[in-house]
């Protein structure tokens, strides 16, 4: 009989050694995925920090070209009311200039008509030889009084205008269009160019939006992960929006907040409560859920040194054995980084990690003397 139970003790230690060497190898699988993640998040906040810096050059060249947009704007509405007055100056002109024309086509007219009905009573030739003819040159000036006062009330129009004559009014007129054309084309381009930075601004806000929203959900597994060595849950909400932050916790055994306190001391201990006011649960719980909050940001953060003062404050001596071998691991996951752990209780549990590598070294003060 004893010889069998040999037998099935190697049996069951040869299952245990298949079991082990299976779980270390799962294990083995998991760290391996875990670095290539871990790769994969660094190249993706390189990415961010690259849009981050593409997205402020944009909004930079924005606000620039947005400035020059006002400014050729302004400069094009000054330009259209300047030939809207020019405009507005020849049109006037234009028309005192058609009414003494009519005038004068009018009074020659009727110096021409005047003229012929006189040849025919009385030829030329008649009056010539009669001497009649001294008295023709009165109509004659007459016209040519009326002839000067059109021209004088020309050179007065113009004068009024600025000493401008119509064609230099209608040359300025053709120049101002062809500069107000010329502004808008510039105009309508800084316009493409504006909206085309805009669309990548938009586009650029979106990514970092989504990976922010990546970071949010990434630090809540891992708060959850921590919190589960407990029993317990978590979660993060991160309302980008409005910079708040949730926490929503569901502690294990517990049958009220902080414990039991406000609750029915009759009632059995061990319901899963959830909890949003971290005040409301006990000292120890509350050590923990901040410490497994820190592990879970410490993912997202690549600053070269980590320092925790009092970590364990509050804290029983399972919740400080759980929660120094969570340091411990994420330490030693992240051996680029130089952790500084400061506490004022026993660590004594540490003494076995003091191994030849070197990797963890406890420095204990001397009490202060008063």
């Amino acid at each position: 009989a004893g010889h069998g139970d040999v037998s099935d003790l190697k049996a069951s230690v040869a299952e245990l050694d298949i079991e082990i060497s299976t779980a270390e190898l799962a294990r083995q699988d998991a760290e391996d995925k875990r670095c290539q993640e871990d790769i994969q998040r660094q190249q993706f906040e390189i990415e961010v920090q690259t849009q981050k810096t593409q997205v402020e050059a944009a909004s930079s060249e924005n606000q620039r070209l947005t400035q020059r947009l006002t400014q050729i704007t302004d400069r094009c509405s000054a330009l259209r009311e300047r030939g809207e007055e020019v405009a507005s100056k020849i049109q006037r002109v234009e028309l005192k200039l058609a009414k003494t024309r009519a005038e004068l086509e009018e009074k020659q007219a009727r110096l021409q008509q005047t003229v012929e009905v006189a040849s025919k009573v009385c030829p030329r030739e008649d009056m010539v030889r009669s001497g009649a003819l001294a008295d023709l040159p009165v109509d004659v000036e007459m016209l040519n009084r009326e002839l000067g006062r059109a021209r004088a009330n020309i050179a007065k129009q113009e004068t009024r205008f600025g000493n401008v004559s119509v064609e230099e009014l209608q040359y300025e007129i053709e120049k101002q269009e062809r500069k107000f054309k010329k502004m808008e084309d510039e105009v309508k381009g800084v316009r493409r160019i504006l909206d085309h930075l805009q669309g990548m601004v938009g586009a650029r806000k979106a990514l970092l939006m989504k990976t922010a929203q990546l970071v949010s959900k990434s630090v809540s597994h891992a708060f959850n992960h921590y919190m589960a060595q407990r029993g317990h849950t978590g979660k993060v909400k991160v309302y980008h929006d409005c910079g708040k932050l949730e926490m929503m916790l569901t502690m294990a055994g517990s049958s009220g907040p902080s414990g039991g306190s406000g609750g029915d001391p009759g009632r059995s201990r061990n319901r899963n409560i959830q909890v949003k006011n971290t005040k409301t649960l006990s000292g120890g719980e509350r050590s923990y859920s901040t410490l497994a909050f820190t592990l879970a940001l410490g993912q997202e953060n690549e600053s070269p040194f980590r320092a925790m003062d009092e970590f364990d404050v509050f804290m029983d001596a399972v919740n400080r054995r759980i929660g120094t071998q969570h340091l411990l691991e994420f330490a030693r996951a992240n051996p680029d980084i130089q952790f500084v752990y400061l506490t004022p209780q026993d660590v004594s549990m540490l003494d076995k990690e003091l191994g030849e590598d070197g990797f963890v070294n406890v420095q204990r003060l001397k009490n202060a003397t008063r």
